[in-house]
């Protein structure tokens, strides 16, 4: 039978233990909630330092990540490429909570400083209605004071409003123009669509050379709509040799990019992509 001793040394053994664990755990909760205040790379978010860059667009420039504190605060203090890029955290809802009408809050005060990405992003939010009342009337006037600085995507979307006639008379040698634009920066769009212009003698004169040189162009780049005009090609013998086999290829290539008029061209000749 134990002592009343040697049961008092092991109660306070036990207490001792209890003590050390608490300690232990209050640190480790301590370290998790100051963790929390510091700056880590999960809330990096790109900065525009200088020019403009996208996936289609090759217009270069230099990205920087910057923490979202180090962003809001540029952005109060007036940087139009901070409150560009604050207006994509909450369009996108990164770090913060979505609002659309926040991102429109922060891309007006850019806009209205000049920072061209930020017209263009204001401007695309009244072409859909998207936080604001849909106007075309709008959307065009932001599109071509970004395209006016010579942002690619401004250059773009002002080249689609002329050619559906939108906030604008309806025009394709101005689309033409803001398309040619536009691709001579790389973007793949306007490529694209000034390629049909010229299969089409739209606003520029027909050429069917100058057609499919752009198709295949952006077909080796893995665009899979202009893979599959490169395979009607082909599979019609427009200004090239005819050849099923080729067009075949390009088909089977495009349908695994997820284009419908592929899929259905391999279906109609009883192709298994």
């Amino acid at each position: 039978m134990n002592s009343p001793m040697s049961t008092n040394k092991y109660i306070h053994v036990v207490v001792m233990i209890i003590l050390i664990i608490c300690v232990f755990l209050s640190c480790s909760s301590k370290g998790k909630e100051s963790s929390k205040n510091t700056k880590s790379n999960d809330s990096l978010v790109v900065y525009h330092e200088q020019g403009y860059t996208n996936d289609f667009d090759g217009t270069g420039g230099i990205l920087v990540m910057k923490s979202l504190e180090d962003i809001m605060k540029l952005a109060e203090d007036g940087d139009m490429k901070a409150q560009y890029s604050l207006g994509i955290c909450y369009r996108d809802g990164q770090y913060v909570s979505q609002s659309i009408n926040k991102a429109i809050e922060w891309f007006k005060k850019s806009a209205e400083q000049g920072f061209a990405m930020a017209q263009q992003e204001l401007g695309f939010c009244y072409y859909e209605g998207n936080g604001v009342e849909q106007s075309y009337d709008n959307a065009v006037k932001w599109y071509r004071l970004s395209a006016e600085q010579g942002y690619s995507i401004g250059e773009h979307c002002l080249g689609v409003c002329y050619e559906r006639g939108e906030g604008v008379s309806q025009s394709y040698k101005e689309a033409a123009k803001w398309y040619k634009k536009a691709a001579d920066k790389g973007n793949t769009l306007s490529k694209y669509n000034l390629a049909l212009f010229y299969e089409e003698g739209a606003g520029v004169e027909k050429s069917i050379p100058k057609a499919f040189e752009i198709f295949m162009e952006l077909a080796n780049k893995g665009i899979p709509d202009a893979q599959c005009n490169v395979a009607d090609y082909y599979r019609q013998g427009i200004g090239v040799k005819k050849d099923m086999d080729i067009a075949i290829q390009w088909y089977k290539k495009a349908a695994l990019g997820g284009n419908d008029r592929a899929i259905g061209w391999l279906e109609e000749l009883g192709i298994k992509n």
